[in-house]
């Protein structure tokens, strides 16, 4: 800390400049972190959700398909 004090006095306005720099450095990073974790989540939701729906249209072509096989002897007798 005393080093970047007596940095700052000397120079001020190149340490302002370094500090802004990491600072929108640090921004930058911490909103692609951020940009990443989103579209993770985005990706795992989009997954279950597919999953979902393809468990239900086979739950859904299942029920059919024994409807079908439970109807068609009763058409036969």
């Amino acid at each position: 800390m005393a080093k970047e004090s007596n940095r700052s006095i000397k120079s001020p306005h190149k340490h302002n400049d370094r500090t802004i720099k990491l600072v929108s450095l640090k921004k930058t990073l911490v909103n692609n972190f951020v940009d990443k974790i989103i579209q993770l989540f985005r990706n795992i939701v989009n997954k279950i959700y597919c999953m979902l729906v393809k468990v239900r249209i086979i739950k859904i072509g299942m029920l059919l398909a024994s409807n079908r096989i439970v109807k068609a002897p009763q058409r036969n007798k």
